[in-house]
């Protein structure tokens, strides 16, 4: 189980790294914004799981998020 998420993990940065490549050729810079901004919401919403996990006692994601 593990070993496939550490597999998935390596495609998908392999996958944007690629992809970042592949933008940074023709001047954009976008992609680096959008990756930040993308981890910023990624944070808020794991906090505001955790949070609201913390103060139902329950693991319903779905009624957290």
């Amino acid at each position: 189980m593990q070993q496939s998420i550490i597999f998935l993990m390596r495609e998908v940065l392999t996958w944007l790294k690629i992809k970042v490549c592949f933008l940074t050729e023709r001047g954009i810079l976008l992609e680096r914004l959008c990756l930040s901004m993308i981890m910023v919401t990624l944070c808020l919403l794991t906090r505001k799981v955790v949070l609201c996990l913390l103060s139902t006692g329950r693991v319903s994601l779905f009624r957290c998020i």
